[in-house]
């Protein structure tokens, strides 16, 4: 599990810094790369991560959400 965590990591901050190179990334630039992260760590536990989801029952719409697979939602 350390070698899984320690890879996924990795291939994160690389994207991360290929962005910051890039000098045109924005907020939304590396959200993508969070997706995956979050996607890759979490899919053995069937979480769904959404990014830019549609506004919620408060009227606020969260950057990220995470949903596991009987659909409960956490922001």
């Amino acid at each position: 599990m350390k070698t899984m965590t320690s890879n996924l990591s990795q291939t994160y901050l690389k994207q991360l810094d290929q962005y910051r190179q890039a000098g045109i990334a924005t907020e939304h630039t590396y959200r993508a790369a969070l997706q995956a992260l979050l996607e890759s760590a979490l899919a053995d536990d069937g979480v769904t991560v959404t990014n830019e989801p549609k506004q919620i029952a408060c009227g606020a719409g969260p950057d990220e959400t995470n949903a596991k697979d009987d659909g409960d939602l956490r922001s």
